[in-house]
């Protein structure tokens, strides 16, 4: 959803479809930090996805998700007179929560199952725990963020890299908020101290790491899984070519986040609504807060995946393996999933 802003002190943003229960905002004319809120948290409480900085509790910011969108204060950061915002929202299943005791440690979930998606809340307890996340899948896309007390990275994984998982050496992983590649093994505490891929109920964190599991601090869990026809976890390998790489998602998609995992690119965000016709043209990086970038000719978005036009460039189609996240614009197979 793309919304100019005013400067007013409140604006309801409308056209979203449905109320929803993450929504990651972002100023693309200007180096304003990312925005993302939940409702499980509260609409109030926002976090920066390119950043690591804490949970915030400002209602200038998102004041409330509604019915039919959202209503944003008049924060520079969500509304700047006369520019242009990209908003990206998803369904889990409101600010309801349910208690999930399929882990070690207690969670409370928000899940969207048709979907694939899940908002998940949790307390650290600085042991080797398991965390249950509410999907009937295995997530295969995962991201973490410490709410409180201490800066800390966004930490994340996928289970479809190259054949480096979670569970490989000391536990790889990804942070949202930094280029850093995959290729870099973090420290076997994110992930356990016998680090374990997730399951179709839980996921593994601890002992201890300030990231994922410190005692007594809060944490906040967004996990996704592929859903045929709608949404899509992958991977690819760039040509380093110009007549660049092919990806099949078998959907049209309306939003694309991609990562290099051999090279400290960029994580790189498209979507149907900067450029309503191909070629794409506008990335914006989800892990810095630079106002979008509109210089190349980067990607068609075609019926059945996406097509890298007249690029080689190395955060999205050099000679490395990248993972990538999709949403299709027409979901075919649910098409009431969203």
């Amino acid at each position: 959803m793309l919304y100019t802003g005013d400067g007013a002190t409140t604006k309801a943003i409308t056209g979203v479809g449905f109320q929803p229960d993450l929504t990651w905002i972002k100023d693309s004319s200007s180096t304003e930090s990312h925005v993302l809120v939940d409702a499980v948290r509260g609409a109030n409480n926002y976090l920066t996805p390119d950043t690591t900085a804490i949970e915030v509790d400002d209602n200038t910011m998102v004041a409330s998700l509604d019915s039919d969108g959202f209503t944003i204060g008049d924060d520079s950061r969500v509304n700047t007179s006369s520019d242009i915002y990209p908003s990206w929202n998803w369904k889990a299943n409101g600010a309801s929560t349910v208690t999930n005791n399929d882990g070690t440690t207690e969670s409370e979930v928000s899940v969207n199952s048709t979907a694939g998606f899940s908002i998940v809340t949790y307390t650290g307890d600085g042991a080797n725990a398991t965390v249950g996340h509410g999907l009937s899948e295995v997530p295969t896309f995962l991201m973490i963020k410490n709410r409180h007390t201490d800066v800390s990275d966004w930490r994340g994984g996928s289970t479809f890299v190259s054949g480096k998982t979670y569970a490989d050496g000391n536990g790889y992983y990804y942070e949202i908020n930094d280029s850093k590649a995959l290729t870099n093994p973090g420290s076997a505490v994110l992930w356990g101290s016998s680090p374990a891929n997730p399951t179709a109920t839980v996921f593994s964190v601890g002992p201890a790491h300030v990231s994922t599991n410190k005692d007594t601090y809060s944490y906040v869990a967004y996990a996704f899984h592929s859903v045929e026809g709608y949404s899509k976890v992958g991977i690819y390998t760039g040509n380093n070519n110009a007549d660049g790489t092919f990806v099949y998602t078998g959907f049209r998609p309306e939003f694309l986040m991609v990562k290099s995992t051999g090279d400290t690119g960029k994580w790189n965000m498209f979507d149907n609504k900067r450029n309503t016709y191909n070629v794409v043209t506008s990335t914006i990086r989800a892990d810095i807060a630079n106002p979008a970038n509109t210089s190349n000719d980067l990607v068609d978005f075609v019926s059945n995946g996406f097509k890298w036009r007249n690029v080689s460039w190395g955060e999205i189609n050099s000679s490395y393996i990248y993972t990538f996240l999709a949403f299709a614009e027409s979901p075919f197979k649910y098409s009431n999933a969203r």
